[in-house]
Parts: C-alpha cells; sequence; structure tokens
C-alpha cells in the first residue's frame, strides 16, 4: 500500500478518520474490531471502501475491496471481505452474487451473525422457508459469543421475530410462538412483535 505502517497508524487514529471509520464499526460491530488487526494501512482502505460502498459507488469499493486481498492474514480477513463484497451486491440489488459472497464468507469464517442474518432475509423472502430457518438458526448461534448490549438485544429480538414469521410460514405455529416469547425476553417493551402474535391467534383459531 502507499504509505508505511506506522503512517498509516498516526492517519488511523486520527479523530477525523476515526469519525468514518466508528460509522462502520457501529453498523457492523463486532465484525470490524477483529479484521486486519494492527495492519492499519489495511484498515484505511477497508474503510475507503466502506465509504464508497454506502455511497453506492459498488464498483469502486469492490476494486477496493479486491486490491486488499493479498493483505489477508487469515480466515476472518477473507470472511470479511467476502461479506463487504456481498453487502456491495446487495447495493446494486444482486442478490443471487450477494449470496454467493456470503456463502463464501461463511465458509471461510462462520462466528459471525451477519452472512447468515442476510442470507435468512434473501431465502425467506424467496419463499426458501427451510433454508431461512437453517440461517436464521446459525445466526442465533452466533449470538452466544457477542457480549449483550441494547444494539445487539435489538438486532436478536428482531432476529427471533423474522424466525417466528418464517415458522408461521411453515405451519409450525407452537414454535414459531416459542421464537416470540424468546424475543421478548430479549426486549419486552419492543412494539414490532404485536403484528405477529395477531398473525400467530389467526392462524392458531383455524
Amino acid at each position: 500500500m502507499a504509505f508505511e505502517n506506522m503512517d498509516a497508524k498516526k492517519i488511523f487514529l486520527s479523530e477525523e478518520f476515526q469519525r468514518s471509520f466508528r460509522v462502520h464499526s457501529v453498523a457492523f460491530r463486532p465484525l470490524l474490531e477483529s479484521v486486519f488487526v494492527g495492519d492499519y494501512a489495511a484498515l484505511i482502505s477497508l474503510t475507503a471502501a466502506l465509504n464508497k460502498i454506502s455511497r453506492k459507488d459498488c464498483t469502486g469499493g469492490m476494486e477496493q475491496l479486491d486490491s486488499l486481498e493479498p493483505f489477508c492474514s487469515n480466515d476472518i480477513d477473507k470472511a470479511a471481505l467476502c461479506f463487504f463484497r456481498g453487502i456491495a451486491c446487495d447495493m446494486q440489488s444482486e442478490t443471487e452474487n450477494a449470496d454467493l459472497w456470503y456463502k463464501e464468507s461463511v465458509e471461510f469464517y462462520d462466528g459471525y451473525y451477519w452472512p447468515f442474518m442476510r442470507l435468512a432475509k434473501s431465502a425467506h423472502k424467496a419463499g426458501r422457508f427451510t433454508e431461512a430457518e437453517e440461517h436464521y438458526l446459525a445466526a442465533i448461534r452466533c449470538f452466544d459469543s457477542v457480549s449483550s448490549n441494547m444494539q445487539f438485544a435489538v438486532m436478536l429480538s428482531s432476529l427471533y421475530c423474522n424466525y417466528a414469521s418464517c415458522l408461521m410460514s411453515m405451519g409450525r405455529l407452537n414454535e414459531a410462538e416459542t421464537a416470540l416469547h424468546c424475543s421478548e425476553k430479549i426486549l419486552p417493551n419492543a412494539t414490532n412483535r404485536e403484528e405477529l402474535w395477531n398473525a400467530l391467534r389467526i392462524l392458531k383459531e383455524k
């Protein structure tokens, strides 16, 4: 890359750069906390790629991600690049390509919930409910290793709601009810479950 790692460290830790990096780290925590560890030049380039993707310059973002391939030192780095390539494809409504990247991501490392959540959403939307269930459960398992905070509580509660919706589509109403109770236990005051509860009651009354 264009600068030595010591210079890159100074740039990366600057307040101006950290403002940009924090936007992505909040959105994709804990993913960005464990990639290219200590390689500040790679982290700067990765942030630049994410900036391009967020501005819908997906071609430029993909090119920047491709340039990072030689700097991957482990499977987690490779998994992250695949995942962000999937995000770029999703931004361009290239769902099939996005799903291929997400699947490749979890082949390298299956400890991130993000690729599984994206795969579950895609399969659910396409009516592939058995496949969606598999990805929902994989995403839920990934949360076992995540430190609890409000952001993750909201995501996990919503994930259980989506999983419940998937189960309802398969006619597995008791399991859907259990999933909704899991969502309630994680985030008791969430308001987005009422529609699902109503739908479940109607299905049970038939």
